[in-house]
């Protein structure tokens, strides 16, 4: 028999994910590509026999989770935990306007992504609680009737770093499906995506 599964990506994409802006905690919405990925994925979707979907509760998750659950004939849950880091002087900012307002945090973010950023949330606190969401939601997936978590970049990457390591890959890709192959109720292994978001 199939193992139970959680099938977890990354919202679709938004405008900020363009313009290489720092979204964290601040509230998009998908733009015209990031909800033809998540159209495109309920397809992929259609035929996994998904039982449940939980999604963070900001704007871009609730919203592709949405599109995959109008297509599924679910409904949507979501979680606050599932919710990207905040990321503090950096949110709202792209990597160039980072370098110039805060060229000392930018240099210690680029050689360390360990080290705090002013009134962001601590990377080991951000892994705590993305592995707490994706074990907490694990216990709901049967065989047959994986769980679909819509979360975001930065969580996501949590998840694969808690069962890769080093070998977690980077980027974390908009709307593709990662899947997490439970044992004894918890995630064991993930099988990274095979195809690429339209």
């Amino acid at each position: 028999m199939r193992r139970a599964r959680v099938v977890v990506v990354r919202h679709g994409e938004t405008d900020w994910n363009v313009a290489g802006r720092m979204q964290g905690h601040t509230d998009t919405d998908l733009n015209e590509r990031g909800r033809a990925q998540a159209q495109a994925l309920a397809e992929l979707l259609v035929e996994e026999g998904i039982g449940r979907i939980i999604a963070s509760d900001l704007a871009r998750a609730r919203q592709t989770a949405q599109i995959i659950a109008g297509r599924l004939g679910l409904a949507v849950e979501t979680d606050a935990l599932l919710r990207e880091r905040k990321f503090g002087i950096f949110e709202g900012l792209s990597w160039e306007e980072i370098a110039e307002r805060h060229p000392d945090w930018y240099a210690r973010y680029r050689a360390d992504h360990w080290a705090d950023i002013p009134g962001a949330e601590a990377l080991t606190a951000l892994r705590e609680r993305s592995w707490e969401a994706l074990v907490r939601h694990a216990r709901h997936a049967r065989p047959g009737a994986p769980v679909l978590v819509v979360t975001h970049g930065g969580v996501l990457r949590s998840m694969l770093v808690r069962l890769m390591g080093d070998n977690a890959p980077r980027p974390v890709l908009n709307a593709v499906p990662y899947v997490f192959r439970l044992r004894q109720g918890q995630p064991a292994e993930v099988e990274l995506p095979k195809l690429l978001p339209p």
